[in-house]
C-alpha cells in the first residue's frame, strides 16, 4: 500500500493503523487487522469505531482512507442499585449498538423496554452526561401472573387452551414475549377449527406486583368446507391428494399444505411459472390454478470440461434431456455434479430455446477440481496418544472415472496403510466398486495383531438415508506380543480368513456429529468359508440400533443397543482378530480398551480373549450450557461371553460417569471419566478419556 490516511475529528492517531502503509494489500486481511486494532483500543476508548472509508487503486498502488469515530476517553459511573451483571449487560449493549454519543439515551431506553417486556413493568433508568456518564437503574419488582381468565370462548374451553401452551401459567413471572406467543397460539387453534375471523384482545388488572390477564375472544363465524373445487389443473396430469376435505371445518394448516403441495406438484411437472391461490364463496372452497406453459429440458450444455470425459459422468449426472424443467431437477443436477468430486464449482443457467416451443436449454458452467489432493492431521487422544493421519487421492485417474487413493495412520496403538481404487460407475451402473489392499498392526491389551488383506466391495444407496454394501475380504492375521499364559495354541496363531459380508445402514439422524433427533441402524452379516488356502468357517452377525430424543432445545437423550453373535462351524477357535470385544471410549467407558470379559470364560489368567457373543446398552444425557459447550452423564451395560449358552443377566457388568464436550466446526471434542459398578482384578476401577466425536 502506498498511503494510509487517518481521518479523526480530534486528531486522534493510532500507530498500528499508520503501520499498514507499505504492506501487501489484501482487503480481507486488512479489515481483520482494523477490527483487531479496534477491539484493543476499545478497552480504553469504549465507544471507538474504526472503519475503512475509502480505497483507491492507481497502477499497482493502493491508497486507503481510514476513519476513527468516538475517540474520547469516557467513564461510566453506575449507581448503587445497578448490580455488576446488569452493568456488564448495559456496557455490552452500548458498545455493540452505539453509532455516536447522541445515541446512548436511545440505547438505554431500548434496554428499559427489554426489561419491561421481561416483566419489570416499573423499570426506570436515569442518565446524566457530564465529565462522567452517570447511569442509575431501578428495575423494581418483577410482576407475577395471579390469574388467567378467558371471555367469549364458547367453542374452546380456557383449560384446553392453557393445556396446549405450557409456557404460560398462574404464579409464574410476567413475560410479554411469551404472552405474544400465547396470542398467536390462541389464534392458531381457532384457525385450525375454521374460525378465520377470530379477534383476541388482552386487558390487564394490576395490583401491587400481581397481574390478572383477561383474554377477550371474538370467535367470529366457523367456516365449513361444503364443497371443494380445483379450477385450472392441467389436463392429463394426476391431481395430488388434498388435505382439505368436504363437510369438515376449514383448517388453515390444511389450506397452507395444499397450496404448497399443488405448487410443488406443478413445478415438478415442468409448470415452472405456475401460480396457486384460493377463494371462498358461500361455503364453496376453490383452489385456483394458473398453470402457464409446460416446459421441458431440451439440451444440457456442459462448459469448462478440459480433462474430464463427458461420457464418464453422464451416468452419475442422471438428469436426462426431455425431463420436466423444474427446480427439483435443477437442484438434483447440481448436486449430482458436485457428488462426482470432479468439480470445485457448478453454475447452471436456464436459457429459453427459441428453436422449439416450451423447451429450455441448461447451460452448465463447470470448474474442474484439482485432480490430485493431499490431506494430513495430527492429534492426540487418551487411547491412541499421538495420532498422525495422512492421505492422497487422484480423481479421474488415467482420464477415467477411477479414484486412486492412499491412506496412512501412525498412532501409538495402531499403524496402517491402505492403497485403494474406486470406480463410481462400475460397468456403467449405479453401483460404485471399491478395491483396496492394506496392512495394519494393532496393539491390544493382551496381544498385538498383524493383518494383511484385500477387499472388494460394491455399494448401493437407496435415497439419502439407506445404504447396502456387498463385500469380499481376504485377510492374513497373525497375533504376537501375547500376554504371558495367553491361551492360543501355535497351530492356531496364523489364520487366513476368506469372507463375504452384507452390510445394511439406515441413518435418519439430523446431524452425524451431534445428533439430537433421529435414529441409526446397522447390521453386518459376515460368512467365512474355506477358499484360497483359508480354513476358517464361521458366521458373524453384528447389529446396532441407536436413537435420540430432544425434549428441550438444549437437552438430548441418546440410547444405543448393540448385539454380536458368532457361529463357529469348525473345531478350532474363531481367529482372535474376528472375536467380539467390548471396552473403551466407544462401548463401555468404565473399562479400558477391549478389557470387558467374564472371568473363567472370556478372561483367563487376566488375559482377555474375546468371545462369540456380546451385548451392549448405552444410556446418555447431553446438556448444552452454551452454544458450543456442555456436559453429559451416562451409564453403560454389557458383557462378552464365549457362547450364548453361558449368557446370564447377572453376569452383565458396566459403569457410569460424566464428561464435558466442546462443539468444534469438525465435530465435538469430549473428555469423560467413568467408574465400574464392580471391580475386576485385570483392569483399573476408573477410566478417563479425551477423544473426538460421540460414541453413538
Amino acid at each position: 500500500m502506498k498511503e494510509v490516511q487517518i481521518k479523526s475529528k480530534n486528531g486522534f492517531g493510532i500507530k498500528e493503523l499508520e503501520a499498514l502503509k507499505g504492506i501487501f494489500f489484501e482487503e480481507e486481511k486488512i479489515l481483520k487487522k482494523i477490527n483487531k486494532i479496534e477491539k484493543k483500543y476499545q478497552k480504553e476508548f469504549p465507544l471507538l469505531k474504526i472503519s475503512l472509508e475509502e480505497k483507491k487503486i492507481e497502477d499497482n498502488n493502493v491508497f486507503l482512507k481510514i476513519e476513527i469515530k468516538n475517540s474520547e476517553k469516557i467513564k461510566f459511573n453506575f449507581g448503587k442499585n445497578v448490580k455488576l451483571k446488569e452493568r456488564r449487560k448495559i456496557i455490552k449493549k452500548i458498545k455493540n449498538e452505539n453509532y455516536g454519543f447522541e445515541t446512548i439515551p436511545l440505547i438505554l431506553e431500548d434496554y428499559i423496554n427489554s426489561l419491561v417486556t421481561a416483566g419489570y413493568k416499573n423499570a426506570k433508568i436515569k442518565f446524566e452526561r457530564g465529565k462522567e456518564y452517570s447511569i442509575d437503574l431501578d428495575k423494581g419488582k418483577k410482576f407475577i401472573i395471579e390469574e388467567i381468565k378467558f371471555f367469549g370462548n364458547e367453542s374452546i374451553k380456557g383449560e384446553e387452551i392453557l393445556k396446549g401452551f405450557k409456557l404460560l401459567k398462574k404464579d409464574v413471572p410476567l413475560d410479554y414475549k411469551k404472552i405474544n406467543d400465547f396470542l398467536d397460539y390462541i389464534k392458531y387453534i381457532y384457525l385450525e377449527k375454521g374460525f378465520w375471523d377470530v379477534e383476541i384482545k388482552l386487558k390487564e388488572e394490576v395490583e401491587d406486583n400481581k397481574v390478572i390477564l383477561n383474554f377477550f375472544i371474538n370467535e367470529g363465524k366457523q367456516l365449513m368446507c361444503k364443497k371443494l373445487i380445483v379450477e385450472g389443473f392441467p389436463d392429463g396430469f394426476h391431481l395430488p391428494d388434498l388435505n382439505l376435505k368436504e363437510n369438515l371445518p376449514l383448517k388453515k394448516s390444511d389450506v397452507e399444505k395444499d397450496l404448497q403441495n399443488l405448487q410443488k406438484n406443478l413445478n415438478d411437472k415442468g409448470f415452472y411459472y405456475a401460480k396457486v391461490s384460493f377463494k371462498i364463496e358461500d361455503g364453496v372452497f376453490y383452489y385456483i390454478i394458473e398453470a402457464g406453459e409446460n416446459f421441458k429440458i431440451n439440451k444440457i450444455i456442459y462448459k469448462g470440461l478440459n480433462n474430464i470425459n463427458l461420457e464418464d459422468i453422464k451416468n452419475e449426472v442422471k438428469i436426462k434431456e426431455g425431463l420436466p424443467f423444474s427446480f427439483k431437477n435443477l437442484i438434483e443436477l447440481q448436486g449430482n455434479l458436485f457428488s462426482t468430486s470432479l468439480f470445485s464449482s457448478v453454475n447452471i443457467k436456464p436459457i429459453h430455446n427459441f428453436d422449439e416451443e416450451n423447451t429450455v436449454n441448461l447451460e452448465t458452467e463447470l470448474k474442474e477440481a484439482p485432480p490430485i489432493t493431499y490431506s494430513y492431521g495430527i492429534g492426540y487422544d487418551s487411547y491412541d496418544r499421538f495420532r498422525l493421519q495422512f492421505s492422497f487421492s487422484h480423481i479421474n485417474f488415467l482420464n477415467k472415472r477411477y479414484i486412486l487413493g492412499f491412506e496412512g495412520r501412525l498412532f501409538s496403538n495402531q499403524q496402517m496403510w491402505r492403497l485403494s481404487m474406486r470406480d463410481p460407475t462400475f460397468l456403467n451402473s449405479e453401483f460404485p466398486l471399491f478395491l483396496g489392499t492394506y496392512r495394519s498392526i494393532e496393539k491390544r491389551p493382551s496381544f498385538s495383531l498383524k493383518r494383511w488383506g484385500t477387499v472388494v466391495e460394491i455399494t448401493r444407496n437407496y435415497g439419502k438415508k439407506t445404504q447396502a454394501t456387498l463385500r469380499y475380504d481376504y485377510q492374513i492375521q497373525i497375533p504376537f506380543d501375547k500376554k504371558e499364559n495367553f491361551p492360543i495354541p501355535k497351530e492356531e496363531e496364523e489364520k487366513k480368513v476368506s469372507a463375504i459380508s452384507l452390510i445394511y445402514l439406515n441413518d435418519t439422524r439430523d446431524d452425524i456429529f451431534f445428533p439430537k433427533k433421529g435414529s441409526f441402524f446397522s447390521m453386518e452379516a459376515k460368512y467365512s468359508f474355506p477358499f484360497l488356502f483359508a480354513d476358517t468357517n464361521f458366521l458373524k452377525i453384528h447389529t446396532q440400533y441407536s436413537f435420540n430424543l430432544n425434549p428441550r432445545e438444549y437437552t438430548t437423550f441418546a440410547f444405543s443397543v448393540r448385539l454380536g453373535y458368532i457361529k463357529n462351524y469348525k473345531k478350532e477357535n474363531v481367529p482372535i482378530g474376528e472375536r467380539l470385544f467390548l471396552g473403551g471410549r466407544n462401548t463401555i467407558r468404565a473399562y479400558s480398551y477391549d478389557s470387558v470379559g467374564l472371568e473363567g470364560d472370556t478372561v483367563i489368567n487376566g488375559a482377555v480373549l474375546g468371545g462369540n457373543m456380546s451385548f451392549l446398552l448405552n444410556i446418555e444425557g447431553r446438556q448444552l450450557l452454551s452454544k458450543n459447550f456442555g456436559f453429559n452423564i451416562f451409564t453403560d451395560f454389557g458383557q462378552v461371553f464365549s457362547s450364548y449358552k453361558v449368557f446370564k443377566i447377572k453376569d452383565i457388568s458396566g459403569g457410569y460417569g460424566f464428561g464435558f464436550f466442546f462443539l468444534t466446526p469438525i465435530g465435538p471434542l469430549r473428555t469423560e471419566i467413568a467408574k465400574k459398578f464392580e471391580s475386576v482384578p485385570w483392569d483399573d476401577d476408573v477410566q478417563w478419556y479425551f477423544s473426538f466425536g460421540f460414541p453413538f
